[in-house]
Formats: C-alpha cells, sequence, structure tokens
C-alpha cells in the first residue's frame, strides 16, 4: 500500500486562484455606485422660536451650519459693541437683499447655486433680541467675504 503525499504546491496555487477570483468578483461589483443625492447645501439657516421665558415673551434662536461661520464669528467685535437696534437696522437691509437674491434667476447659476437657496423669514417688528440679530449681522458679513458676494445695501443708516 502506497501512501500518497499531500501535494502543497497544488493546495497554494488552489488558493491563490481563488483570493484572485474573490478580489476580481469583488472589485467589479463597486463600479455599480449608488446614485444619490449630491445637491450639497452650503449652510443652513434658521430662526425658531424658543419656549417663552417667565414674561411670556418669546425668545428666538438662529442656527447657522456654514462650514467656517462659528471661526469667523469668533474674530469679530463682542456683541455688545453695537445695539441691538444697529443689528436690527443692518439686518432689515441684508434680508431684504438676500430674499431678492433667492427669487433671481442669475444667483442660481453655478458659482451660487446653493449659496441662496433659502428665504430669511426675518421680520423687523419681532423682537429677536441682540444674540440673534448679532449673529444674523455677521452672517451676512461672513457671506460677502467667503462667496465675494455684494450686497445692494446703503454703506451708512442715520439712528
Amino acid at each position: 500500500m502506497k501512501i500518497r503525499k499531500y501535494d502543497n504546491r497544488k493546495a497554494i496555487i488552489y488558493f491563490g486562484i481563488m483570493i484572485f477570483a474573490f478580489f476580481i468578483l469583488s472589485s467589479c461589483n463597486s463600479s455599480k455606485k449608488k446614485v444619490e443625492n449630491t445637491e450639497v447645501h452650503y449652510s443652513t439657516l434658521e430662526l425658531k422660536p424658543v419656549e417663552p421665558d417667565s414674561d411670556n415673551e418669546t425668545e428666538y434662536d438662529i442656527i447657522i451650519t456654514d462650514i467656517g461661520y462659528d471661526t469667523f464669528l469668533l474674530n469679530q467685535k463682542p456683541k455688545n459693541f453695537y445695539s441691538q437696534q444697529y443689528y436690527e437696522n443692518w439686518n432689515k437691509y441684508y434680508v431684504t437683499d438676500w430674499n431678492q437674491k433667492v427669487q433671481t434667476a442669475s444667483y442660481h447659476s453655478q458659482k451660487y447655486q446653493n449659496v441662496f437657496d433659502m428665504y430669511i423669514d426675518y421680520n423687523p417688528s419681532i423682537n429677536y433680541g441682540l444674540d440673534v440679530n448679532y449673529k444674523l449681522y455677521y452672517y451676512f458679513m461672513f457671506v460677502e467675504k467667503k462667496y465675494g458676494i455684494h450686497f445692494n445695501v446703503p454703506r451708512a443708516i442715520n439712528y
């Protein structure tokens, strides 16, 4: 009776072929990428009411998720540097021009495609508070600097 020796070379070749086939099949599958929504929103700006305080006055908060805005805001003057009225007066002009740009087709071109995709629902007769007006004002400064957009606002406001 003869004992057959197991040939290691055949096993290694067989194992190598199996691994090679596995990599070929797995790489073929990766070429079938799932189409995802590639729409990029540069920012989100949301004015939202917060729970009323003890005086039954509604407080507001602003949420801005534009990348780089928080860092930009840290390098600006403190919020008490100007009065709330100062920020409110400027914000009236900036919001009006912003919303006009949202409705203008030329601002939906490739360059500004997703910058002006949201309408800002800012009502000057509502007291949003110093913090919200400060952040909104500097958001417009941030957009001017980051995207090179010029807003049509007066260069000086009388108080």
